[in-house]
């Protein structure tokens, strides 16, 4: 099954992402500075996973919508035979 991801999800994985860093930060410079700044991130990425939560779509992704190219598939093939052979 493949899973499609929303905004939502991208948002909530930067707003984790800079939650860190800033914990960090505050961790090496002390922590007075940052603290606003990591609840605020903290605050944006739990919305934003509610968000990706609600739009998680109820039936699988059908694997027929990716594009198959054939034509690198015969190319892998055909070095296959090409190695063994020799």
């Amino acid at each position: 099954m493949e899973i499609k991801f929303s905004k939502d999800y991208y948002k909530y994985k930067w707003h984790c992402f800079w939650a860190m860093w800033y914990e960090a930060k505050g961790y090496y410079y002390g922590t007075e500075k940052y603290t606003s700044k990591i609840t605020r991130h903290e605050e944006k990425a739990s919305k934003a996973l509610m968000g990706h939560q609600n739009n998680i779509p109820e039936e699988p992704v059908n694997n027929e919508e990716i594009p198959y190219n054939s034509d690198s598939v015969n190319k892998n093939k055909s070095l296959e035979t090409a190695a063994s052979s020799d």
